[in-house]
């Protein structure tokens, strides 16, 4: 391995094949997304304001159920971005214990949220795929 590759625990499946989910990972799909933080924060304000413009006005209540998809994917999009910019790192092998329990909790708040962050995601598909059918057949309008 070589100096500019991080170190990273691979758990083996059944098959054989490695699979490794770190926040090492999530932290570097959360900067490569970086430059969608704003469009994904600008998307919501514009998702609102259709929701809100579509609550009011009798001729545009077809928007509503698209704004309430759109809102919660750009939501969970800015929500992923900002929360895994910054994680912690890891426990110092050399440091005292206490100093080790405090990395290794705060890595593992990290954990809790990016399962969190996964059944967010999990839910908001099926939300999706629910509101598409009903806004499909016209009883959404």
């Amino acid at each position: 391995m070589t100096d500019d590759q991080p170190s990273t625990v691979q758990r083996s499946g059944s098959d054989g094949a490695s699979s490794v989910v770190t926040l090492e990972r999530l932290q570097k799909i959360a900067r490569f997304l970086n430059p969608l933080k704003w469009v994904s924060l600008l998307g919501f304000a514009i998702f609102v304001s259709t929701f809100i413009f579509s609550i009011i006005g009798a001729s545009l209540d077809r928007y509503v159920i698209p704004s309430v998809i759109g809102g919660m994917w750009t939501m969970l999009l800015f929500a992923f971005i900002t929360g895994f910019q910054v994680i912690p790192d890891h426990a110092p092998a050399d440091g005292s214990i206490t100093e080790r329990m405090t990395a290794q909790m705060a890595r593992a708040a990290y954990w809790v949220l990016a399962m969190l962050t996964g059944v967010a995601s999990l839910g908001a598909l099926l939300m999706t795929f629910r509101l598409l059918v009903i806004w499909s057949t016209g009883n959404g309008t």
